[in-house]
């Protein structure tokens, strides 16, 4: 099955061409039949209707009706394997797609996202079609267009923090990562963390053991 020869002699058999197939063998007449999608596609020589495939972008069983992929997923490869979701941080809007769009820097989509209205910016960014880093003593914990929030009072942290715990306190204050800080009281001083005890100090807020008094 798969060539057919309509003539006698020592001519060779001629192979069904791609994106058609016989199941006959000894067929004498062509042309071989087409496969039963205009989405599907077989090999040279196919010898059955399963072996025709649905194509890139559409999904369907082997030798039976192809359906385009939903807008939101996609298909890369030829056969009967499901459309997938566009994964997070992609999209796609057109049925029977291949591949799914990239989101723009620093943005973020669920999967199955069909619009590039669905990207929003990342942890630690704000802004609408551009996203730009939260600026250093603020942070972003929710992806969107929502503003930064300044770290509590006397507290510090990187720019495009995503989290309250990036705030740390000042040098000279003290207190749970993303929590109040309070000010070194005499005897005590802090650089980073955490707060190193001296003999004492005459200055609150210290920040260096230049200030103890031994």
């Amino acid at each position: 099955a798969g060539p057919y020869k309509p003539l006698n002699g020592d001519d060779a058999c001629t192979l069904c061409p791609p994106g058609t197939y016989s199941n006959i063998t000894a067929r004498v007449q062509g042309p071989c039949e087409t496969c039963p999608s205009n989405n599907s596609v077989s090999a040279l020589a196919s010898g059955s209707i399963e072996a025709c495939l649905c194509v890139p972008g559409y999904s369907g069983p082997n030798g039976g009706s192809c359906s385009a992929c939903p807008a939101g997923t996609f298909k890369s490869l030829n056969g009967s394997a499901a459309c997938e979701l566009c994964p997070s941080g992609k999209f796609v809007g057109e049925t029977g797609a291949t591949q799914c769009e990239e989101c723009a820097l620093h943005m973020i989509s669920i999967p199955g996202s069909r619009s590039v209205d669905a990207c929003k910016c990342d942890l630690g960014f704000t802004g609408t079609t551009n996203c730009s880093a939260c600026s250093a003593g603020s942070y972003k914990a929710a992806n969107g267009s929502d503003p930064c929030i300044p770290c509590p009072a006397n507290a510090f942290s990187p720019a495009a923090s995503s989290a309250l715990t990036s705030c740390l306190c000042d040098a000279g204050f003290s207190g749970p990562d993303g929590g109040a800080c309070h000010a070194c009281g005499y005897g005590a001083y802090k650089v980073k963390k955490p707060i190193y005890m001296h003999i004492y100090t005459a200055i609150l807020k210290s920040t260096s053991s230049n200030d103890c008094i031994q």
